[in-house]
């Protein structure tokens, strides 16, 4: 029982180290309705970037909780809808540099 908790915790903690070029950021988004909240994660290396839409539940329905991976070496942006469940996959048209040089005049890295 002991190595059955104590295993994925250090593989956990070798994940979480391995990973120091991984930055992120935190963003507050206006749109129309009210605010909303964005964890963002940077990985050079994979050169992708993976966004989470925080809580919307205060926009009454105009918005949906998503978690996006943008992969800047294939172009595609992969949306998937929390609440349905359903994803979408589009073309993307921003790099990698520039997203990157926009979060850091929109925000601060955490």
């Amino acid at each position: 029982m002991f190595l059955a908790v104590l295993l994925p915790v250090i593989l956990s903690c070798n994940l979480v180290r391995s990973n120091d070029n991984i930055q992120t950021f935190r963003v507050n988004v206006k749109v129309p309705g009210g605010r909303i909240n964005e964890d963002i994660a940077v990985d050079p290396s994979k050169n992708s970037m993976t966004v989470n839409v925080g809580d919307v539940s205060h926009l009454n329905s105009t918005w949906c909780q998503t978690v996006n991976l943008h992969d800047f070496e294939q172009n595609k942006v992969a949306i998937k809808n929390i609440d349905e469940g359903s994803c979408l996959v589009i073309d993307g048209k921003e790099t990698n540099l520039g997203s990157v040089n926009l979060l850091y005049r929109i925000s601060f890295p955490l």
